[in-house]
């Protein structure tokens, strides 16, 4: 792992750690499909529900163990051989499964799917994405995190973002989270430059600029409940747009 991304989720998940949060937590780190081009970056707000990343919260005053867990996080996040750990997302597309989560029923992912056709029609699309969140922290069950959790955590995943653009310098980075949960991310990553559209969906748009790799930018609502053909068609322009 990158150093100083590894530092940073030690340091966030030891200082929360040592916080009052009573809640069951989950941490996910940016997810490299295992044949990602460098074309696209995809953030959301934070993980629904993340199994792979739960905390042994008892037992990560254990150093030992806390180790482990920063290592096990690795391991899920990165392709190995034979293994791309976007696949999930493919395999649950479709499922009925009572109590099992459906990738399909997500506008989320509805509109990656329809996004990555821009700009690759094989469909094996999974593999060729980093699926990222602006909070790297959230409730184990379900859901976003408190306003609690993300005053905790806002500081460190603003530099953990920074970090993840630069390794990845997706051509790109595109931001399914609405311009009012992107602002902190956006005023604190000082490289980002956005400027509002006129467009109702895609919100913002710009470009990243970071030790001489450059990636456009663009800011979307958050997908639920919106026109996603319109969505998509706007992305489409604007990503095509130099």
């Amino acid at each position: 792992m990158e150093r100083r991304l590894e530092s940073l989720y030690s340091e966030m998940i030891e200082f929360i750690n040592k916080s009052q949060c009573q809640t069951d937590l989950t941490t996910c780190m940016a997810i490299r499909g295992r044949q990602y081009n460098g074309d696209l970056m995809v953030i959301g707000r934070a993980v629904n529900g993340w199994e792979p990343g739960i905390w042994p919260k008892h037992e990560l005053s254990d150093p030992a163990k806390f180790k482990k867990y920063i290592a096990q996080l690795y391991v899920v996040s990165n392709p190995v051989t034979g293994y791309c750990p976007l696949d999930w997302v493919k395999k649950a597309w479709g499922n009925n499964s009572e109590n099992k989560y459906n990738t399909k029923k997500s506008a989320f992912w509805r509109i990656v799917a329809r996004v990555f056709n821009i700009l690759d029609s094989e469909k094996d699309w999974t593999s060729k994405l980093i699926w990222s969140n602006l909070y790297k922290i959230a409730p184990a069950e379900s859901g976003n995190p408190s306003n609690k959790l993300i005053k905790l955590q806002q500081d460190y995943c603003i530099d953990i973002l920074r970090e993840e653009i630069n390794l990845y310098k997706p051509k790109c980075l595109l931001f399914l989270t609405g311009l009012d949960w992107a602002a902190p991310f956006l005023e604190g990553i000082n490289e980002i430059n956005v400027r509002r559209t006129q467009k109702d969906l895609v919100v913002a748009a710009g470009s990243v600029l970071i030790d001489g790799y450059i990636g456009r930018v663009l800011i979307a609502r958050h997908p639920q409940g919106k026109n996603e053909s319109k969505m998509v068609e706007q992305i489409r322009e604007l990503m095509l747009k130099s």
